[in-house]
Order: C-alpha cells, then structure tokens, then sequence
C-alpha cells in the first residue's frame, strides 16, 4: 500500500508489503534492478529491508544500489524462511514535475557456501540423485567460474564421484559415464567456494581438509 509523506510538497516515498523469499541452499547471490523516469531536478532512491525469520525481526533499512547486490543478504544467509520490503523514496525541486517508477526486479539464485579450512585444494566426493533426464553441472563461481558437469543423465540416476581417484560410478546397469563428463573435476581451493547448481537433483558432498605439515 502507497505511503506518501509531503515534507513542504517535494518528496515522498512508497513502502510495499513483506515480500517472502523462501529460497533452499546456504544462501543466494542477488542482485537488484529497477528504472524509473527522472526529469531533471528530480530522483529516485531506494532502502530494502530484511527478515529472515519470517518478519519477526528486521536487519533495518539500507540504501541500495541499482544493478548492485541485496543488502544483508548473503552467500552464507538462510533463506527458507527469509521476507524483504523496499521503500523508494522520491525527491523533486519543482511541484509540477515528479519521478515516476517503471519498475522493479530482484534476482535471487541459491548457492553452496563451502569453507576450505585446510592448506590444500580438496577434490570432494560427490552423491548426486538427478531428478528428472538432463544435464547437471556445479560451477565454483570462486574459481573462475570452473564447471563440474555431467550430460544426459537419466532420472533417478544416482552417480558417485571421487575426485582424488577420479572414479565414477553410476546405479545404471552396464554404462559408464566418462564420455558424459566434462573431465573437469569439482576442486575446492582454500578459503570460501560458492557454487552455483545447473539442473535438478540431489547432492551431498564428503571432504576432509588438508594440511601442510609444519
């Protein structure tokens, strides 16, 4: 709902409803975009607001950036119960002439946050269940963007990777899926990997860390 506070006629803002999120993973990564018309003597700023509990409490209003990431969240927030609102609040020198908002857009995409505590990059096993026939891919976006992927997968198929061996195995009878791989094995160098999911499916990751010995 509309809420408009005339400071001596020249600006105002609009507040919208909780908005719910709702997202699966560690966290998301985000970005924020909206466009509006500025007739000189004229602007538009935005403040998003976030809950992750619902809207119990709140993080507290922030200024945003247009095309830039959604404040307070973060790779590593939990989403599944997460809300946002935003404000835009509108300033102008003359009555006659006022901003007008076109429109709003939030991208959300859910990651894997994994913190390599070790000195060493580790090569993770890897379960994956696909659901659904098709592809399915892992990029490290933390390591240039290096793709993990496996093609034409069938539903319900399970795969097993060992990074280290580079073994593979797969639940259907008589088949291997080297010639489906990509040959780009999922490597976690140290520090924090955030990994986007191409496709539907199941995952679980086994690792150890990796030390240099003094």
């Amino acid at each position: 709902m509309a809420t408009w506070l005339d400071v001596a006629g020249f600006t105002g803002y609009y507040e919208s409803e909780e908005l719910p999120i709702q997202l699966d993973g560690n966290g998301a990564l985000t970005k924020l975009t909206w466009s509006a018309d500025e007739p000189p003597g004229t602007s538009v700023t935005l403040y998003t607001n976030v809950s992750m509990n619902g809207g119990v409490s709140w993080s507290g209003w922030k200024a945003a950036v247009n095309g830039g990431s959604i404040p307070d969240i973060y790779t590593h927030s939990q989403l599944t119960d997460a809300r946002v609102k935003f404000r835009f609040f509108l300033k102008t020198d003359d009555r006659a002439v006022s901003p007008v908002i076109r429109e709003i857009g939030f991208l959300l995409e859910p990651v894997i946050e994994i913190e390599n505590k070790g000195d060493l990059t580790i090569r993770p096993e890897i379960w994956i269940t696909k659901d659904g026939s098709g592809d399915f891919s892992i990029i490290n976006t933390s390591q240039h963007n290096r793709e993990f992927k496996f093609t034409s997968l069938l539903d319900q198929e399970e795969l097993y990777i060992h990074g280290d061996r580079e073994q593979i195995e797969t639940s259907i009878p008589l088949k291997y899926r080297y010639a489906n791989f990509n040959d780009q094995y999922l490597e976690l160098p140290y520090g924090i990997n955030i990994l986007k999911i191409n496709g539907n499916g199941k995952l679980q990751f086994r690792y150890e860390f990796k030390r240099l010995q003094a």
